[in-house]
């Protein structure tokens, strides 16, 4: 029977989603999870995501940066993973598929380093971001808003393509050092960057929103460090 793999329920009921399969919680729910500890994050789900088969599914609820961490480790094994995404028309769990894009030669970005790529914008204030660019131009230009507003959730070809190459500017394939990825929007755009991002084996950095400062915290993903992490747990097994 398959599993289903949960990062982090948060005390939501996902009862509805074991229709899928056995489900398998990876953290500790009774203690807070912190998002920006994302190497501890990876080293918390490597041990469980060495089980994780090609009929298993990630069920979508969670800190975006859990979603980062463990779409590397499962990217760098599969080349397309099956996901839980909760749909409140329905209310229940649709499945989807989500595939590791297939990037060619990347041509060096005409930008200088240090714009923010912007998952989804959809209104929420992000100026504070603005304080982590050192981009040397006008704000409106340190920006990059990958997708906008209510997307289509069930067009993954669409929204990797508007990820990768962006719609009327540019996607991540000209992500560079020094620039940063600001986590916003539904977590399936995370596990769609996550893929990309496997795809392009780059380093990246995350801008995190703190409540308790009001603010972003940027955090360092090093792609080799998550893959040794998660590659670790299946030789210990």
């Amino acid at each position: 029977m398959p599993k289903v793999f949960v990062v982090h329920h948060a005390n939501n009921d996902i009862s509805a989603a074991s229709r899928f399969g056995d489900i398998i919680v990876m953290t500790d729910v009774e203690r807070p999870l912190s998002p920006f500890a994302v190497d501890r994050l990876a080293y918390t789900l490597a041990p469980y995501l060495k089980d994780f088969t090609e009929e298993d599914y990630l069920l979508l609820t969670g800190p975006g940066s859990g979603y980062i961490a463990a779409g590397i480790i499962l990217f760098s094994k599969f080349d397309k993973i099956k996901c839980l995404r909760y749909e409140s028309t329905v209310r229940g769990y649709l499945p989807i598929e989500i595939q590791k894009p297939h990037i060619g030669v990347r041509v060096p970005p005409e930008n200088p380093p240090g714009r923010i790529f912007v998952l989804n914008y959809s209104g929420h204030s992000i100026v504070s971001a603005l304080d982590h660019s050192t981009f040397p131009g006008p704000e409106e230009d340190k920006l990059v808003l990958l997708t906008k507003g209510n997307i289509d959730q069930l067009d993954i070809v669409k929204l990797t393509r508007d990820l990768v190459y962006g719609t009327d500017q540019s996607g991540l394939i000209e992500y560079q050092k020094g620039d940063f990825l600001l986590l916003s929007g539904p977590g399936l755009l995370h596990i769609i960057t996550a893929g990309i991002f496997s795809a392009m084996e780059q380093d990246f950095s995350l801008l995190i929103f703190n409540p308790k400062i009001h603010g972003y915290v940027p955090r360092n993903i090093i792609y080799e460090n998550i893959v040794r992490t998660g590659s670790m747990a299946a030789e210990a097994a």
